[in-house]
């Protein structure tokens, strides 16, 4: 469901890049996207071995901002590439590309 907010999101900013009230919207609906996404990985985290939960943190955090970092390297490549369009079309792909490991996870 997270997930959905995010593509809804993207593409309510993509089609009315033109409305500031589309752009309000979408950017609120990212940001709780995001942040849902965020506490359930945290709240999934903290099923796991009590004992381990630092390392498993760390780690957690560390690919996270990773991420964070290699999508906003992505995000600027393709302001420079095609503008606003691109810029939309990564968001896109990487949440479909997040819906289908979920998927993928579920199967298997």
């Amino acid at each position: 469901m997270a997930v959905g907010l995010v593509l809804a999101s993207i593409l309510m900013m993509w089609f009315g890049q033109h409305s500031v009230v589309a752009m309000v919207v979408g950017v609120l609906l990212l940001d709780i996207g995001a942040q849902s996404i965020q506490v359930s990985n945290v709240a999934l985290m903290y099923t796991l071995d009590p004992s381990s939960h630092s390392r498993i943190n760390t780690i957690y955090m560390s690919l996270f901002f990773t991420g964070g970092a290699l999508g906003t390297l992505a995000g600027i490549l393709c302001w420079q590439l095609g503008g606003w369009n691109w810029v939309m079309a990564q968001m896109f792909l990487s949440a479909l590309g997040i819906i289908w490991l979920l998927w993928k996870e579920k199967r298997g």
